[in-house]
C-alpha cells in the first residue's frame, strides 16, 4: 500500500527495463523484467524502434540517441541575469494562445508568451527573458496581462520589435489581432507590430526539434529563475517524449519555436567575412570523426589542381 503523506503529494516511480547500475553481465544493465523483457527482446526493440524503448521500456525518453536535446544540455544554457546584454537587446513576445472556454483543465492547451531578446552584435544568440501562461486565462485576461508586460518594457527604454502568434484556423479570421487592438488602444498605447505564422504547414515536432538545434549549438540562453522558464525548459526537455506521445502539452515550447522564424531571428555573421569560404585562410577548419582532413591534401593530384586552377570553384 502506498503511504497517505501529509501535503496530499505522492511520489510515483516507473520501474525502467534495466538496471543501469548493475553491468556485471550486460553492459546495457541488467533487466529488471526477464520474463516480459529479456535481454534478446530489449536489443531486437532498441534497434527497431530507440526512441518508443527509451520511453516505454526504460521510461526515460531524453536517453535516446533520437532525443533532440537532453536535459544537460538545457542545464548549460542558463546564464545569470547580470550576464544579459540588456542594451543590445530588441524583444519579441511570441505566444501561442488556446483561451479558456470552461472545458476541463486536465485536457485544455495552454496560452502562453515568452518573451525572448535579441543582441544586435551578430552573434546569432536568442536570449530567454521570462514568460507568463496557463490554461485558464481567457482572452481578455490574456491581452491586458500582454499590453502590460509591453509597457513594463517601454518604460525601461527597451524596444518591442514583434507580437507573434499562430494564424487563426476557425471561427473569424483576424478577431484575435482586432481584440489586441482594442486592448492596447484602451490604454493609448501604440501596439507593436503582429505577425501571425502558418504553423499548420508544419508539424509540432518538427518545429520543436529545428528549435532545439539552436540550443544544442550554444545560440540560446535563458535566464536563471526567470518566471516562466523553468517551465519551458521542462517542455525541451520532453521532445523526444512528445514524439512518441503527441497527447503531451507542450504549448511553452510550441511558443518559444517561433522565435527562430525569419521575420524575428538573424543567424551568426562575422564582420567582413560574410564571403569567406572554407579553403580560405582564416577560415576555422572543423574535425569531424570519419573525417581524414589529410586525404586529399597531401596528394600530386590536389596540389597539381590547385596550380592550374587557382580560383576558387562555383558555387
Amino acid at each position: 500500500a502506498i503511504p497517505v503523506s501529509k501535503d496530499g503529494n505522492i511520489h510515483v516511480y516507473f520501474l525502467a527495463g534495466r538496471n543501469t547500475a548493475d553491468t556485471s553481465r550486460f553492459p546495457e544493465g541488467e533487466p529488471t523484467t526477464p520474463k516480459v523483457w529479456p535481454q534478446d527482446r530489449m536489443v531486437r526493440y532498441q534497434k527497431t524502434d530507440p526512441l518508443r524503448y527509451a520511453s516505454q521500456v526504460m521510461n526515460d525518453p531524453s536517453i535516446s540517441e533520437l532525443n533532440p536535446i537532453t536535459r544537460e544540455q538545457i542545464a548549460q544554457c542558463a546564464v545569470d541575469k547580470s550576464e544579459v546584454p540588456w542594451s543590445s537587446l530588441r524583444f519579441a513576445v511570441c505566444c501561442d494562445t488556446a483561451f479558456s472556454d470552461g472545458a476541463k483543465v486536465s485536457t485544455k492547451d495552454e496560452t502562453v508568451m515568452v518573451v525572448h531578446g535579441y543582441p544586435r552584435n551578430g552573434s546569432g544568440d536568442v536570449y530567454v527573458i521570462e514568460g507568463y501562461g496557463g490554461p485558464t486565462l481567457r482572452a481578455e485576461d490574456f491581452g491586458r496581462m500582454l499590453v502590460s508586460l509591453v509597457q513594463r518594457y517601454r518604460r525601461s527604454g527597451f524596444k518591442i520589435i514583434a507580437i507573434t502568434d499562430e494564424k487563426t484556423r476557425a471561427g473569424k479570421k483576424d478577431a484575435w489581432r482586432l481584440a489586441l487592438g482594442n486592448f492596447f488602444a484602451d490604454v493609448n498605447e501604440p501596439m507593436p507590430n503582429f505577425i501571425e505564422f502558418e504553423r499548420g504547414s508544419t508539424k509540432k515536432y518538427e518545429r520543436l526539434h529545428s528549435a532545439s538545434t539552436f540550443w544544442v549549438d550554444g545560440h540560446v540562453r535563458y535566464v536563471r529563475g526567470a518566471p516562466g522558464v523553468e517551465r519551458l525548459c521542462e517542455q525541451m526537455a520532453r521532445i523526444g517524449q512528445y514524439a512518441v506521445n503527441p497527447k503531451i502539452k507542450i504549448d511553452w515550447a510550441d511558443a518559444h519555436s517561433d522565435a527562430f522564424q525569419r521575420e524575428l531571428y538573424q543567424p551568426m555573421r562575422r564582420a567582413g567575412n560574410e564571403e569567406r569560404s572554407p579553403w580560405d585562410r582564416g577560415a576555422t577548419p572543423i574535425k569531424m570523426e570519419g573525417f581524414d582532413d589529410e586525404e586529399f591534401g597531401r596528394s600530386g593530384e590536389a596540389e597539381h589542381y590547385r596550380a592550374i586552377c587557382p580560383r576558387e570553384p562555383i558555387g
